[in-house]
């Protein structure tokens, strides 16, 4: 199993998953294709995002990275508006079994 599916299958085996609403789950799938399946931070477009998830609107975008930001799966450090938003990976949250330092 790669790391990827690894790390997929124990966010799933925590209950983290299934706590999240559909937003978030169809974000974080998105967010991790740029990562090219190593969870290296990420920083795609608003408009990439929103394309890729299928929201309509950006309020839709925004409730998905808070609700991802607050189970403990992702960091954003915002933009400036000349430059995009970044994502970090997280696997601290609740019930996590990642041991970041070993990977």
């Amino acid at each position: 199993m790669d790391k990827n599916n690894m790390y997929l299958a124990i966010i799933l085996d925590s209950g983290t998953w299934a706590n999240l609403g559909p937003a978030a789950k169809a974000l974080y799938p998105v967010l991790c294709k740029f990562s090219n399946h190593t969870f290296k931070p990420v920083w795609p477009g608003t408009d990439e995002l929103l394309r890729l998830t299928g929201f309509k609107t950006k309020k839709s975008l925004q409730e998905a990275k808070r609700e991802l930001v607050s189970s403990g799966l992702l960091h954003i450090v915002a933009g400036t508006g000349r430059t995009p938003s970044h994502y970090y990976f997280r696997f601290d949250y609740p019930q996590s079994k990642v041991d970041i330092e070993a990977h």
